[in-house]
């Protein structure tokens, strides 16, 4: 299991020494490095070595908890204008829609007045015809066309 680490901290040293070699990607995969000893790890290296995982996963995870706080306040503020945008767009409609019905009533209350004097006049106008066509002092001569 620790093999593989061994191997790797090997290729990264050897990549790091100064090597008489021009290539930075040449390794020596020469058996006498793979086989060093292991040296087993003391109880406190281990302990140390499990306290660094542990320091590092808490400050991946803090890490990971701010940028998704600072992804959160970007929408949100996006959010934000956006329901500040919505909210008057629909304030702007209401309004409009207001003066649109205010407009129509006022058209609407003198067409109903027009109305209301037009039937006035036409009853007049039939009562006047019903008057002339009863009085007897007044002859009524009803329209005729001319055939001339």
């Amino acid at each position: 299991m620790r093999r593989p680490v061994h191997v790797q901290d090997q290729l990264y040293h050897e990549v790091l020494s100064d090597d008489c070699s021009d290539n930075p990607f040449h390794f020596n995969f020469d058996d006498d490095h793979l086989r060093q000893p292991i040296i087993p790890l003391s109880k406190e290296a281990k302990l140390a070595r499990r306290r660094a995982q542990i320091a590092k996963s808490a400050q991946k995870h803090r890490l990971r908890i701010r940028e998704e706080i600072e992804a959160l306040q970007t929408q949100q503020v996006q959010l934000e204008a956006a329901l500040a945008r919505a909210t008057l767009w629909w304030k702007e409609a209401a309004t409009r829609e207001r003066d649109a019905r205010a407009a129509s009533e006022t058209i609407n209350k003198h067409l109903r007045q027009m109305v209301r004097q037009t039937k006035s006049c036409a009853k007049h106008w039939r009562d006047y015809k019903q008057e002339m066509q009863q009085s007897p002092t007044i002859i009524y001569y009803p329209p005729t066309t001319n055939s001339n």
